[in-house]
């Protein structure tokens, strides 16, 4: 993704800051905070695709992610073959909700507010929320 922030810097892209925002998100999320994922073959196009499980305990950031992997889809010369393959996800959390247990020392904003509010207190704090706040963007 760095690679993709540079070349909008040297094009002048207006959406340089949207891309940093991105990639902050995902570094905040880290990797214990990205949906866990069953591949499939997609009956009409033949295409693999990921469908990726409900993260409960997470805010929604379908929109962001999704956001993110057109970019790859559609520009897969800029990205390294390292790492997740640009494939397209489905994130309509019909596969179900994932196993895996929601990740400590996020910032609260980052815990889906209805989740967070059924948790009980002990849970919540062995979630060791961070007290950092982390500036939201609302992209169009």
């Amino acid at each position: 993704m760095d690679h993709t922030i540079n070349l909008k810097k040297e094009q002048g892209a207006d959406d340089v800051r949207i891309w940093e925002w991105l990639l902050s998100l995902l570094e905040v999320l880290g990797e214990d905070g990205m949906s866990s994922e069953e591949s499939d073959i997609d009956a009409r196009t033949g295409m693999e695709v990921y469908h990726c499980k409900k993260m409960p305990w997470r805010r929604n950031v379908d929109r962001e992610m999704g956001l993110i992997d057109k970019e790859r889809v559609q520009d897969k010369k800029v990205y390294s073959k390292r790492g997740a393959k640009p494939v397209v996800r489905v994130r309509n959390g019909e596969r179900g909700d994932t196993r895996r247990p929601a990740p400590t020392g996020l910032p609260q904003s980052f815990y889906e507010k209805e989740w967070l509010a059924a948790q009980s207190d002990v849970n919540r704090r062995g979630l060791n929320i961070s007290q950092k706040k982390f500036k939201w963007f609302m992209i169009l």
